[in-house]
C-alpha cells in the first residue's frame, strides 16, 4: 500500500496490510511523539488516498535507463509549477524549427543548407546522447561533465582545422562527411548494447570510458568538419558577406534544437535506440540530397560542355 504525504511511502509485508494504521499503532501499545493520531488520519483521508489511487492506476510505460519516460514527466511537473506545463518548450521548439526551415529555404543552395542545419543538430544530440549514456553506465558525471564538452568542442575545432586544408571539391567532402556522421548515429547503439554486456570493473571500466572520451572527441570532429565545407558553397565568393550571418545561424540554432529536443522529448519519450536511428535516418537522408544535386549538377555541366 501506499501512504499519501509530501513523500510516498511503500509499505509491503509477506502478511495482511491495512489502512488502519492508528489502531494497530493502540494494539501494539507503541507511543509516538511525532507520529500523532490526527496527522496520520490527515494524511490517510479520503480524497489523498483517491489521487494516490488515481496516479497509480494511470497507465504509463515502463521508466528504463535508455528509456527514461520519467524524465519528460519531470520536466513537465515543474514547468507546470509556473503555469506554462510543455506548451513553453513545445513553442520554442517549433519557433526555431521555423526560422531554420526559412534560412535553408531561402538559401542559394538549399541541400546545402539542410546539410549543415541537419549536421549540427544531430551533432549536438549525439553529444547530449553519450553524456546521458556515460550516466546510465557509470554512475556519476559531475566530474566528466565538463571533459566531455571540451572533448566535443576540441573535436569541432579539428575537424573544421582539418577540413580547411582542403580548397577544392568542397561538396564530395561534404557528401563524405555527411555519410559518415549518418552511420556514426545509426551504430551507435550497438556500441551501447556492447558495453552493457561488460563487467565493468578493472580494464574494461577504464576502456569504455576512454571509448566514450573517443566518441565525443569524433562527434565534435565530424560536427566541425562539415562548417567549411559547407559555408564554402554556400558563400563562394569572398563578397558574399551577407551568407556569413545564415549560415553561423542555421548551424548555431540547429544545434540548439538538438540538444533541447534530443533530450527533453526524443530519447524519454523513444529512447536512445530510436533516437539514435531517427539522426541516422535524418543524415542518410540529407546525404541522399547531397548526392542527388551532386549527380545533377555533374549532368548539366556535362551537357554545357557537350553543347559548347
Amino acid at each position: 500500500i501506499v501512504m499519501p504525504g509530501a513523500r510516498q511511502y511503500l509499505i509491503a509485508s509477506d502478511g495482511p496490510l491495512t489502512l488502519d494504521i492508528v489502531e494497530k499503532i493502540r494494539e501494539a501499545g507503541i507511543s509516538t511523539m511525532y507520529l500523532k493520531e490526527s496527522y496520520i488520519k490527515a494524511n490517510l483521508s479520503p480524497d489523498r488516498m483517491e489521487a494516490v489511487n488515481k496516479v497509480l492506476n494511470t497507465p504509463s510505460g515502463i521508466n528504463r535507463d535508455f528509456h527514461p519516460l520519467n524524465a519528460l514527466a519531470h520536466v513537465n511537473y515543474w514547468l507546470s509549477r509556473s503555469g506554462t506545463g510543455l506548451w513553453l518548450p513545445i513553442l520554442l521548439i517549433a519557433a526555431l524549427s521555423g526560422i531554420v526551415f526559412f534560412l535553408c529555404l531561402t538559401s542559394q543552395n538549399v541541400p546545402v543548407a539542410a546539410a549543415l542545419a541537419t549536421t549540427g543538430f544531430t551533432g549536438m544530440g549525439l553529444g547530449v546522447i553519450l553524456i546521458l549514456a556515460f550516466q546510465v553506465f557509470f554512475g556519476f558525471l559531475y566530474r566528466e561533465l565538463s571533459l566531455f564538452i571540451t572533448l566535443f568542442l576540441g573535436g569541432c575545432a579539428l575537424g573544421a582545422a582539418w577540413s580547411n586544408r582542403f580548397s577544392t571539391d568542397h561538396r564530395s567532402r561534404l557528401f563524405a562527411i555527411d555519410l559518415v556522421l549518418a552511420f556514426f548515429s545509426s551504430l551507435l547503439p550497438m556500441f551501447f548494447f556492447a558495453v552493457q554486456q561488460l563487467e565493468l570493473d578493472g580494464p574494461h571500466l577504464v576502456a569504455a570510458q576512454v571509448v566514450f572520451a573517443v566518441l565525443n572527441l569524433s562527434a565534435g570532429f565530424l560536427t566541425g568538419a562539415e562548417f567549411p565545407a559547407a559555408a564554402a558553397l554556400l558563400m563562394p565568393s569572398p563578397a558574399a558577406q551577407k551568407s556569413t550571418g545564415r549560415i553561423y545561424a542555421i548551424d548555431f540554432i540547429s544545434a540548439a534544437l538538438g540538444a533541447a529536443l534530443i533530450g527533453t522529448f526524443a530519447v524519454p519519450l523513444l529512447g536512445v535506440t530510436a533516437t539514435c536511428l531517427g539522426l541516422g535516418i535524418i543524415k542518410f537522408t540529407s546525404t541522399l540530397a547531397l548526392g542527388f544535386t551532386r549527380h545533377r549538377d555533374c549532368g548539366h555541366a556535362f551537357f554545357r560542355g557537350r553543347l559548347g
